[in-house]
């Protein structure tokens, strides 16, 4: 496996806080992958050595087959912090053991399995292709996007929305729509926080209750309260869905697991849009 060359205990640290750090990961290693191409390995510091993919049949193999029965997660330190002081019980990523082990069995029947029926295919197309014609009729008509990250987060959004709904979703209600609107910037903000705890000690941050903290705090709270909000009106719905959420019901999992799985996938949608934009 291909590795960038780097310095006993300090590994690559300097080249990747030269290149920007944290708020900079995604350049530093896609241009890692260009030079190495699409798996790599490469120590950021310490001893450890971090494995890159970026080939779509890689990431898959990985996770069907070369994960191991109960994996370790490298948790965002202020979501475990988070989890810890209020309790609250999140999805697949918080999961361990026995429970996890379940719970991503029947995901990975939907979502990594191949099938003749590309539902996921056509929900993300629809989706795009929706979109697409929204900003076009805006622009035709003076329109402008001052806040394209802001788009893309929304964009996001709805791509895991209408996967969870298949190809008949919920009725696009005002009402649905400001919920995704206020969903989409509330993630924004938790990307945001969650970027700067990196660079000060966390545990601190919340025992004095600095406002980094507090922005942090309640972005996730909105976040979890709206995600939970939509992912009951789906369920309540599911008859009239053909997708991941009818999946999960029929696979006898209970409302509040599926609850706690999906609310994570709509507020992880956002992760991938901060390491674009």
């Amino acid at each position: 496996m291909p590795k960038k060359k780097s310095v006993p205990y300090i590994g690559t640290k300097l080249e990747f806080l030269a290149a920007g750090g944290a708020n900079n990961l995604h350049k530093y290693i896609n241009s890692r992958h260009k030079k190495l191409g699409p798996i790599f390995k490469e120590c950021l510091g310490g001893k450890t050595d971090l494995v890159f993919l970026s080939d779509p049949e890689l990431i898959r193999t990985l996770f069907m087959n070369l994960e191991g029965k109960y994996p370790i997660h490298i948790l965002p330190e202020p979501w475990v912090l988070y989890e810890k002081v209020y309790g609250a019980q999140r999805g697949l990523f918080f999961m361990d053991g026995e429970e996890w082990l379940h719970n991503r069995r029947i995901l990975n029947k939907f979502l990594l399995k191949e099938s003749g029926d590309d539902w996921i295919g056509e929900s993300i197309e629809k989706t795009v292709t929706d979109t697409m014609q929204s900003w076009k009729l805006n622009l035709e008509n003076g329109g402008r996007f001052p806040n394209i990250d802001s788009e893309l987060y929304r964009l996001s959004t709805n791509v895991i929305v209408n996967i969870l709904l298949g190809t008949h979703g919920l009725e696009q209600s005002r009402h649905y729509n400001e919920m995704l609107s206020m969903l989409s910037d509330s993630v924004k903000k938790i990307f945001y926080t969650t970027t700067k705890l990196y660079s000060i000690p966390v545990k601190w941050c919340q025992k004095l209750n600095l406002k980094v903290w507090r922005d942090f705090k309640e972005s996730v709270d909105l976040s979890l309260f709206l995600a939970k909000k939509i992912t009951r009106e789906m369920i309540v719905s599911k008859n009239e869905s053909d997708g991941l959420i009818k999946r999960m019901t029929e696979e006898d999992m209970s409302p509040e697991i599926i609850t706690r799985i999906v609310s994570d996938l709509i507020i992880a949608a956002g992760d991938t849009v901060g390491m674009i934009v």
